[in-house]
This record gives C-alpha cells, structure tokens and sequence, in this order.
C-alpha cells in the first residue's frame, strides 16, 4: 500500500527544485507597498494573459506610481533614520553605512601592534639597505628628518 501512495504521489507531484534568493529585508517596504505591488503585478498577469491594449494601458500606468511609491518611502525611511540620529554621530555614521549598503563585518585582524612593529621595521631596514647598496644615489637627511637623494 505504500509503496503504490508513493509511487502515485511520485507520479503526481514530483519533487521541484526551488531556487530562493536570501534578501536583505528592506526596512522602508510596508503593507502600502506591498499592496500597491501586488495591484501592478496583477495588472501585469492580465496584460500577459489577454495581450490586449486596455490591459498593458492599465498596467503602464500603474507602474510609475508604484516606483514613485518605493522611491517617496525609501527618501521619507533614511531621513527620518538621519533625523533621529542627529546628535548621535555614531548612529549617523551607521546610518550613512546602511544607506550605501555597505555591510560591516565583525572580523578584526588578528595581528597586534608588537607584530606591526617588527614587520615595519624589518621592511623598513630592508628598504634602506636596498637604497643604500645602489651606488649612483647619495642620500641625506634635513633637520626634520626627511631624506632627500640626489644623483651622484
């Protein structure tokens, strides 16, 4: 008895594939655009559906407003965020992060500042050791201890 469920069901409802793309939620996008959406989207499937000029009129004109509607929520959401974090410049730099969609990590690096320093000075000695071996350059240093070379 199993075996022949699962074998019709096999037969009727084979297994699909489904493909979701993972989305950050956008803070702004509430129940208004949701519905205003799903008016366009609608117009759009009977439009696909008959191919008839009335429907693709009905459609073409709904979508400006449905962009003009992300576009007047979208301006009002990060204002608003930059009005309340006024004061806060911490919060106004996070805020100026998520408008530009910049993601932030939690890696900090693993290396500390002894080991900077020994990696500085060991590159910094490799480097004047290079430029001092060169014969055609003679180096010297002013009273703010810059060097400047000059061609021999």
């Amino acid at each position: 008895m199993t075996c022949l469920l699962m074998s019709w069901s096999d037969k009727h409802c084979p297994l699909v594939t489904v493909r979701h793309k993972a989305q950050p939620m956008t803070p702004w996008f509430d129940a208004e655009c949701r519905a205003t959406r799903r008016r366009v989207r609608a117009a759009e499937r009977r439009y696909k559906r008959t191919f008839l000029e009335v429907d693709k009129r009905a459609w073409s004109t709904k979508r400006p407003g449905l962009r003009a509607l992300y576009e007047r929520k979208n301006s009002a959401y990060w204002r608003n965020e930059i009005a309340v974090s006024s004061g806060d410049s911490k919060k106004l730099w996070n805020v100026f992060h998520a408008v530009l969609g910049e993601t932030r990590t939690d890696d900090t690096d693993q290396h500390t500042a002894d080991e900077f320093a020994v990696f500085l000075e060991t590159k910094s000695t490799l480097c004047m050791h290079l430029l001092f071996q060169r014969p055609c350059m003679k180096f010297c240093f002013d009273r703010h201890r810059r060097w400047s070379g000059s061609l021999l």
